[in-house]
C-alpha cells in the first residue's frame, strides 16, 4: 500500500505542503474567538468550526419598496482539520438563499453584480433549471462545498465526507441541494501543462478527476448536465426532497432511456 511519503513524492501528485490560496487569504477573520469544536471518537482529530455573518449579495435595488425586491444572501462556513493541536487541513461550504418568488434571470443578474466567482456560479445554476426560485430554493438552500484540503503528510483518521457533515451540521436539515466542482487542488495551475520531467500533466489530471468523480459518485453526487458537468460540476439533492427537485438533465436523460 503506498504511504504518505511515497504519494507527495510521486511525480504526477502536485502536493506539497503549501495552504492553498483559499487559506491564506483569510487567515484574520478566521484567527478570531468565535469556534465550536467537534472531536471524533477514537482518534485523535478535531474540527473547528465557525460561520460568518448572513450578507446579501450583490448590489441590486429596484426601484420600488425594499420587501418587493429579489434578493440573495450568502453565509461561509470554515473548518479547521487538526490533530495533536496543529492545523492539517480545512474545509469551506457556502451557503445561499433567496426570495421565495426569484426568478431564474434575477437570480443571475444578482450573483452577476457580486464577483467574477459569484457571477460564474450564477450562471452554472441558472442554465441548470428554468426557475431556480420555482424549482430549488422554495424548497431550500444551496449549499456549495467550495473547498477541501489537507496536508498530504498528515494522516486524518476520518473520512472526508464526515468531516463536511461535521461542518455542515447546523445547515443540513433546511437545504435543497449539495453543489461542488471536482477539481483536484493539487493540479490547480499544472492541468495543461508539460514540465521537464517529462510527466504529462493533462493525463495525471484527468486521472484524477475521475477518481474524484467515482467517490463523489458513490456519495450520492451526479454531474450538472452539458459544459458545467464537462468542467467537474456536480450535486446532490437533498435526501428530503428526492423526487421533488429534479436534477437538471435528469428528464432529458429519462427520454434518452425509453
Amino acid at each position: 500500500m503506498t504511504n504518505v511519503v511515497q504519494l507527495r513524492d510521486h511525480k504526477r501528485i502536485r502536493r506539497g505542503r503549501e495552504r492553498p490560496d483559499f487559506i491564506r487569504q483569510a487567515v484574520v477573520f478566521r484567527s478570531d474567538k468565535r469556534w465550536r469544536t467537534h472531536t471524533f471518537p477514537d482518534t485523535n482529530v478535531v474540527l473547528r468550526c465557525r460561520s460568518t455573518p448572513k450578507e446579501r449579495v450583490g448590489d441590486y435595488v429596484y426601484a420600488m419598496p425594499e420587501e418587493e425586491q429579489g434578493w440573495v444572501k450568502r453565509q461561509s462556513r470554515f473548518g479547521w482539520i487538526e490533530i495533536d493541536g496543529e492545523q492539517v487541513g480545512a474545509l469551506e461550504a457556502v451557503r445561499y438563499e433567496t426570495d421565495v418568488l426569484i426568478c431564474t434571470e434575477e437570480f443571475v443578474l444578482i450573483m452577476d453584480m457580486d464577483s467574477a466567482y459569484e457571477a460564474a456560479f450564477g450562471v452554472i445554476l441558472g442554465d441548470a433549471w428554468e426557475n431556480i426560485g420555482l424549482d430549488v430554493t422554495d424548497f431550500g438552500t444551496i449549499i456549495e462545498l467550495r473547498w477541501a484540503w489537507t496536508d498530504p503528510t498528515a494522516t486524518v483518521r476520518v473520512p472526508m465526507a464526515t468531516l463536511f457533515k461535521t461542518l455542515l451540521k447546523p445547515w443540513l436539515s433546511t437545504h435543497a441541494i449539495l453543489v461542488l466542482k471536482a477539481f483536484p487542488l493539487e493540479y490547480e495551475g499544472y492541468s495543461s501543462r508539460e514540465e521537464e520531467d517529462g510527466v504529462d500533466y493533462d493525463v495525471a489530471f484527468r486521472r484524477r478527476r475521475r477518481a474524484l468523480f467515482r467517490m463523489l459518485y458513490a456519495e450520492g453526487f451526479e454531474p450538472f448536465q452539458g459544459d458545467a458537468g464537462q468542467d467537474g460540476w456536480m450535486l446532490r439533492v437533498a435526501d428530503r426532497l428526492q423526487g421533488i427537485v429534479t436534477p437538471p438533465g435528469q428528464e432529458w436523460l429519462k427520454q434518452v432511456m425509453r
